[in-house]
């Protein structure tokens, strides 16, 4: 029981690590492109500013310590 348990808690640890790098490395492109070739408007601005919120969230979080018994 305790080893299905943890292989659940790997696998959800693994998948969760793997969209938060995917989401850092898709959110860089849309500040890069938003934030440098985009014409600055109210809409791209509101976006601008969800993706970078966005960004900072997941690099903030990703390297989540604090987690006893995982690889």
């Amino acid at each position: 029981m305790f080893g299905l348990w943890r292989t659940f808690d790997s696998v959800v640890f693994y998948f969760t690590l793997a969209v938060g790098l995917g989401g850092l490395l898709g959110t860089g492109p849309v500040l890069w492109r938003l934030g440098f070739h985009v014409q600055r408007g109210a809409f791209s601005v509101h976006v601008l500013h969800l993706a970078a919120a966005s960004f900072l969230f997941l690099a903030a979080r990703w390297p989540s310590p604090g987690r006893p018994g995982l690889p």
